[in-house]
């Protein structure tokens, strides 16, 4: 909801608190158990704790002096402040600006569904961001260091989705937004976090961007509720080379890419996270169904899949989707590729354009088009395991080379025999045994004199010399 900057005093009287996402059934017993978990005070400044819709707020709208009320089609169920709450203020199919006191309990509490206060509201891709908003007074002090690496997460889910708020397509997103252009951090340079969301506390972060058009700074206030954010994992690569077996050259292979998500591990180790859970009915698994682009390639080239649907505009990535509501989601991808000879890497890459890990043939990265960012989950915390690689090495025909004849006598005799020693050298880095190789004498005149074949074993870059004998007789 997008409001105007008028002085920095205002701004600093503006931040949210803490809310709760459950049913207003057993809110009562609820809100005393967030209490104790929490050590918050069921009363502060002179106002009761209460949840509003859900949400932890202290105090009412009415005791906040000068509160601004305007016509409202309500929250996500239709209901406007006074159905929902079941308190007649005097205000019916209304919203108030403020729902109340912040858990600091001066600070107010913005009520995300009060109406926009300006006209035409400009879509968050199409937004003129305000960075460092605390060098400019619009906020009194930074972001402080103390927010969790989890906190952001979370953040950057809800600003992945904030468009859908606002009734608008992936396309007028915040990932469309040139200040956050391949940058998922860059968030921490434009939000200020005026609350962090816990398991039915509420958070919230605020933004600023200029607008031409009205002439001046506006501020929006964007409420975060806490939820649960993925790790998307590459676990396995299958070549489909049967064991035991090398690649052949020229032959095709169906292979298997292993995908994993689950939810990270970092929200789970926080024992006040997961007594909160626990208040909030919040189970461990997914809670919501994730699509991201996801490609296969050898060396460096991506394979067509089936039975996939391809990025736009991307060519060979494709989206894979993980469903809710499990701890953990397994997705099994087939492809085909042919062997080609020499080494093979084979790369699977889900969720990431941005990682420099190296690869295992060339030392450069091989990661999804830099285009795949806006199809991207923001909130995943870490990508260093969403990328996978593997070598094929084909099966290596010897590579041998004669590098050396000894005749003993030089000339030869009539009617004596002949000795002789071939040295030949493997030439290649891999072992051989028993390899044949024929050798043959001739006359002046061309004819074959004598002839056999010599077996040796050859270690890579090693050479072997053979005893031959035959009679000298022309």
């Amino acid at each position: 909801m997008v409001r105007k900057t008028i002085t920095v005093l205002i701004l600093l009287a503006l931040l949210a608190g803490l809310s709760y996402s459950a049913a207003q059934a057993g809110g009562d017993d609820k809100l005393q158990k967030i209490l104790q978990i929490t050590g918050l005070p069921a009363e502060r400044g002179g106002f009761q704790a209460r949840l509003d819709r859900g949400q932890f707020v202290y105090g009412l709208p009415a005791d906040v002096p000068d509160n601004d009320w305007k016509p409202s089609p309500g929250d996500a169920f239709g209901r406007d402040w006074q159905t929902a709450n079941g308190i007649d203020l005097g205000h019916p199919g209304e919203e108030p600006r403020y729902l109340g006191y912040a858990w600091t309990g001066d600070d107010l509490f913005t009520n995300d569904w009060f109406p926009i206060d300006a006209p035409n509201e400009v879509p968050p891709a199409e937004r003129d961001m305000v960075a460092y908003p605390w060098d400019k007074g619009y906020c009194d002090s930074l972001n402080p260091d103390t927010i969790s690496d989890t906190t952001w997460a979370i953040i950057k889910k809800t600003l992945a989705r904030y468009h859908k708020r606002l009734g608008l397509p992936g396309s007028e997103g915040f990932a469309n937004n040139p200040a956050f252009s391949k940058n998922f951090d860059a968030v921490k340079d434009y939000f200020k976090v005026l609350a962090e969301p816990r398991p039915g506390l509420t958070g919230a972060v605020r933004h600023w961007h200029y607008r031409a058009d009205l002439g001046g700074v506006y501020y929006d206030t964007i409420t975060v509720q806490w939820s649960k954010f993925p790790d998307f994992i590459t676990a396995s690569i299958d070549p489909g080379v049967p064991q035991g077996q090398q690649a052949q050259t020229g032959q095709t292979y169906t292979g298997k890419v292993v995908l994993i998500a689950k939810v990270d591990g970092s929200l789970l180790t926080d024992p006040m996270t997961l007594r909160l859970m626990d208040v909030a009915g919040e189970d461990k698994n997914l809670d919501e169904q994730y699509t991201v682009p996801f490609g296969v390639a050898v060396n460096g080239q991506w394979l067509s899949l089936q039975g996939l649907s391809q990025v736009p505009g991307l060519g060979n990535i494709y989206f894979v989707t993980f469903k809710k509501g499990v701890f953990q989601d397994t997705v099994e991808i087939p492809f085909q590729w042919t062997f080609n000879g020499g080494t093979a890497t084979l790369t699977a890459v889900v969720n990431d354009c941005l990682s420099s890990i190296p690869s295992v043939a060339s030392g450069q990265g091989v990661l999804l088009p830099s285009e795949a960012w806006a199809y991207m989950e923001w909130s995943e915390l870490t990508n260093t395991n969403n990328k996978l690689e593997v070598a094929v090495v084909g099966q290596q025909l010897p590579n041998l080379k004669v590098t050396a004849i000894t005749l003993s006598p030089g000339t030869g005799k009539e009617g004596s025999l002949t000795r002789g020693v071939i040295t030949v050298v493997n030439e290649s880095q891999q072992s051989f045994t028993q390899v044949p190789t024929k050798w043959v004498a001739r006359r002046p005149d061309g004819s074959t004199l004598a002839e056999g074949v010599i077996r040796a074993d050859y270690g890579p870059g090693e050479d072997a010399s053979t005893n031959v004998r035959y009679l000298y007789n022309i």
